[in-house]
């Protein structure tokens, strides 16, 4: 567990707060920042680096500050684009974006020369042979499957929230207390087995049914949304942007709101309120993101010190868990500082984004086969997960670790047999 620790220490929370402090420098402004506002975005990028690990210091435990902080995010962020895009989107972009998610094996390849895209199952269907796959940007695939694998890593703690809500045994095992308003919150080393009899396995399959409810009515729906909403906007208001083309690295957060702002269907009134709005809608996916990821990493180092070192258990109480939180809070948040200085000192944001996603396949992968051999040999044998879920969690381990070592014979071998005279 440990290696998964490690490679997810990176994470992405740099590149999420230069693009928070780019749209926050956008509202300050009054329009989009460029090369001239760079030490302005860097100076706000900073900040925000450190501010999102405030409000995680405050409630009784840490999980109710998210929780409603998430949930304000939720709300405002789908409900925002859902209007706009009801009220301002084609027919057309709802049907090509939705669609798009039925579209599997889309894969690029070059032809005469040239990069383009087939569907693999089409192409074999049709010619009876498989396409050649470009590897060329298989980097960039690499980021966008490290990304969207990302929810899936953040979703392993998924029983550490339930725990801190206090649901089934969390009720009696506690939780994670805030710095602020959280002393008479605990948490208990190695938590509490309940017998697997008749009347215990009923109240089991109940809790159960919440967190299916929960995956399967809100979390998944809301991921489907969460990238569509956007999507939608982007596809009908990017047209417009004058920000296409600018080689800035914090143009991509801009686009679509600079695209609102110069949409010919509205007045310019209309414009500039819904320019604002789109900002602030921005700076709520980037900003609660990075406290959740921020708390994600803390509270993955909390529970394996909490419960793997001996010594913890045997010198800290309940109630100072706190403290290994907040430690491991505040080691992180400097790492990111660092990571920030060195990539937009020595590298480019990209190079960032591309490094960062790539490592998150390597951790996604670890994370579900220590997962699955955990759930497979030490839970009773009567919650143990079924075969259908551990070929599915086997198949997430290959896929992601599958592309993480495609991306590294792709890209880093070759390089790495150049610098040692190999090959």
């Amino acid at each position: 567990m440990g290696v998964i620790l490690v490679l997810n220490f990176g994470y992405i929370i740099p590149g999420l707060s230069t693009h928070g402090a780019a749209m926050a420098a956008a509202l300050w402004l009054d329009r989009p920042p460029v090369e001239a506002d760079r030490g302005l975005v860097t100076v706000l990028a900073y900040v925000f680096l450190v501010a999102v690990a405030l409000p995680v210091l405050l409630g009784g435990k840490v999980y109710n500050m998210l929780q409603a902080i998430m949930t304000a995010k939720v709300f405002a962020v789908l409900g925002f684009c859902l209007l706009v895009g009801v009220l301002c989107v084609s027919p057309a972009s709802w049907a090509n974006v939705f669609s798009g998610f039925l579209k599997f094996g889309t894969a690029p390849i070059v032809v005469d020369g040239h990069d383009s895209t087939v569907n693999v199952f089409q192409h074999f269907w049709s010619t009876g042979d498989w396409p050649a796959i470009a590897l060329g940007n298989i980097a960039v695939l690499g980021a966008f499957a490290g990304y969207a694998g990302g929810g899936g890593l953040a979703n392993a703690t998924y029983s550490n929230f339930i725990r801190d809500k206090g649901w089934g045994m969390g009720s009696i095992v506690g939780a994670i207390p805030s710095a602020i308003g959280g002393h008479n919150v605990t948490l208990s080393h190695v938590g509490s087995v309940f017998p697997t009899t008749t009347e215990n396995m009923r109240r089991w399959k109940g809790w159960w049914r919440y967190v299916l409810v929960d995956q399967l009515c809100v979390w998944g729906p809301g991921c489907f949304m969460g990238m569509a909403l956007p999507a939608l906007l982007s596809m009908q208001f990017a047209q417009y942007s004058e920000l296409k083309g600018t080689g800035l690295e914090w143009s991509q957060a801009l686009i679509t709101a600079d695209g609102i702002r110069h949409a010919p269907q509205f007045a310019p009134a209309l414009s500039q309120g819904l320019w604002i709005v789109t900002i602030c809608v921005g700076m709520l996916v980037m900003l609660p993101s990075q406290m959740s990821i921020v708390d994600d990493v803390s509270r993955r180092w909390t529970d394996i010190l909490w419960s793997g070192s001996r010594r913890i258990r045997s010198n800290l109480a309940g109630n100072a868990v706190s403290r290994i939180y907040y430690s491991i809070l505040g080691i992180y948040v400097l790492w990111t500082v660092v990571a920030a200085y060195v990539f937009s000192t020595y590298g480019t944001p990209k190079l960032m984004t591309l490094v960062i996603a790539n490592l998150n396949n390597l951790a996604i992968g670890f994370t579900s086969f220590h997962l699955l051999w955990i759930n497979s040999t030490m839970l009773p044998p009567a919650l143990r997960p079924r075969w259908y879920h551990r070929i599915g969690v086997f198949a997430c381990g290959v896929f992601y670790l599958g592309m993480a070592g495609l991306v590294f014979l792709t890209k880093q071998w070759p390089m790495l047999q150049e610098l040692l005279g190999i090959g």
